[in-house]
Formats: structure tokens, sequence, C-alpha cells
């Protein structure tokens, strides 16, 4: 009798991850989520929808961040006008060194570093 063996080579299709996110002291009504998606290419696909952020100024913008215990990554900025907002980014960040997600409300001064108006995150 033959037996037939059938490998399939390739990786298997990751499931995204979901992450809730929740509105800090600052922005209290802001809630949301981030689906993330790992390419073949070894970068991240994340999708960003949120609720209750207030309005962005002029003068300030908001930063999404890949952040672990040895600092943070930023993932792309975004403007508020109040209403629900969904944005797609792209990053290379490691997730397993960086596996929180926070945003904070920056100043629209050329300073790259983050601010500490942390407005919403992962727990």
């Amino acid at each position: 009798a033959a037996v037939f063996v059938l490998v399939v080579i390739g990786s298997p299709r990751v499931a995204p991850d979901q992450i809730p996110l929740s509105g800090s002291i600052l922005a209290p009504a802001a809630s949301g989520s981030v689906v993330l998606e790992r390419l073949p290419d070894g970068t991240v696909q994340v999708e960003l929808a949120m609720s209750g952020l207030p309005r962005s100024d002029a003068g300030h913008f908001y930063e999404l961040w890949f952040v672990g215990d040895v600092g943070r990554v930023s993932a792309g900025t975004f403007r508020s006008d109040g209403s629900p907002i969904a944005r797609a980014f792209t990053t290379a960040a490691d997730l397993d060194a960086y596996p929180r997600i926070g945003i904070t409300l920056e100043p629209d001064d050329g300073n790259p570093a983050a601010s500490d108006q942390r407005v919403a995150g992962s727990g």
C-alpha cells in the first residue's frame, strides 16, 4: 500500500490581535481599540479606532506609541475634530519589546519626545 503525505509550505496566517484602549484622567470619555496584524515583511499594520478624544487645536496633535519597559516607539500622529476616528498606521516596532499602547497629546513644537499628556492607552 502506498502512503502519500501532503506538506504545505508557507507561513500560516496569524489572526490579528485586538487591544482595547481606555481614556485617562485627561480624556475620560475616550475609548477604542487597535487591531494589530503582523505582515509577511515583519512590519505591523495598526488599525486605530477611537471615540471620545477631545478636539486637537491648531497647536497640538495626538501621537500613537508602542510602549515597553525600555521606552517607547512612535507609530504615527493624527489630529481629531472631536468625532470618532479610524486611522491606519504601519510600524516596525518589536511588539514583544513594546507590548503596550499609549496615545498622548503633543504640542506642535518640533520636539519628537513624548509629552506627559497621556490621553488613552492599553492596560
